[in-house]
């Protein structure tokens, strides 16, 4: 599911851990479950799937629904920016 805000904003939210996005789950979306996206396949699908269907990410949404918007391209680059301080 692609929510969609009233501005026509179609969106992809993500959390950094399963446990965040399962709280919201359960507040927004009695009945679903959070699942739970290994990163390389994060970077890797998803992320060039939602570039290629005009989807933006919402990162970490809080329980007001309140979240920062990226582009899909300019989050990978934050992640693997992140991830090579770890290498």
């Amino acid at each position: 599911m692609v929510p969609i805000t009233p501005e026509d904003l179609e969106y992809f939210p993500v959390w950094p851990h399963p446990e965040y996005a399962q709280r919201i789950v359960d507040e927004h979306f009695p009945g679903h479950h959070a699942v739970e996206i290994p990163l390389e396949e994060f970077l890797s699908h998803w992320l060039p799937t939602f570039e290629a269907d005009n989807v933006k990410v919402a990162v970490f949404p809080n329980k007001e629904w309140v979240f920062w918007v990226m582009e899909p391209a300019d989050l990978a680059q934050c992640l693997r920016d992140e991830a090579a301080q770890y290498e």
